[in-house]
């Protein structure tokens, strides 16, 4: 029990920031179209059950997670917890068309509160009022058994120590 407890500890902690900060895209690096690229820029809101069951839990508590994707490249995170602590990210960011439907694959670069690397994916649905997205990211450098969701294989398809796990899946909505 303590062995999977801190397991779940570390892998949250190694998550933490780089889900966060990984709400973020806008310089692309592959095929699309520009409505398609451009989807992802705004102010985005995730709170309540939108927000990954990981981080709405102990040790991280967060309540509400505010992020804007400029155009130039650049993001930042406001992450609210329970008790009303703020911790800011910041960073920049790399989309890439994936070829699966509209998922589009993230590569982020966090400059703060540290440095840490982190790819992913992520899904902007348009049909709905307000806009929607689903966003699955993990932090891949440091390294720390997580590999990052495969498009191919669906939201919920990040491994972690050989085992898939869907509890980094945030969902935001367009402000």
């Amino acid at each position: 029990m303590r062995t999977t407890l801190l397991l779940s500890l570390t892998l949250a902690a190694a998550i933490a920031g780089m889900l966060l900060a990984g709400g973020a895209a806008a310089v692309e690096a592959g095929g699309g179209t520009g409505a398609q690229q451009n989807a992802i820029i705004g102010s985005w809101l995730s709170q309540g059950g939108d927000v990954a069951p990981l981080l709405a839990g102990a040790p991280f508590n967060d309540a509400k997670i505010t992020a804007t994707f400029n155009d130039d490249g650049t993001y930042s995170v406001v992450s609210i917890d329970t008790s009303n602590k703020e911790i800011d990210y910041a960073g920049t960011y790399q989309i890439m068309n994936s070829g699966v439907g509209t998922i589009w694959q993230i590569r982020c670069s966090q400059v703060m509160p540290s440095t840490a690397q982190a790819e992913g994916m992520y899904q902007v649905d348009t049909s709905q009022t307000p806009v929607r997205m689903q966003y699955e990211v993990v932090q891949t450098q440091p390294t720390n058994g997580l590999t990052p969701p495969e498009p191919d294989k669906g939201f919920g398809s990040t491994i972690y120590n050989g085992q898939q796990i869907a509890t980094l899946i945030q969902k935001y909505s367009r402000q």
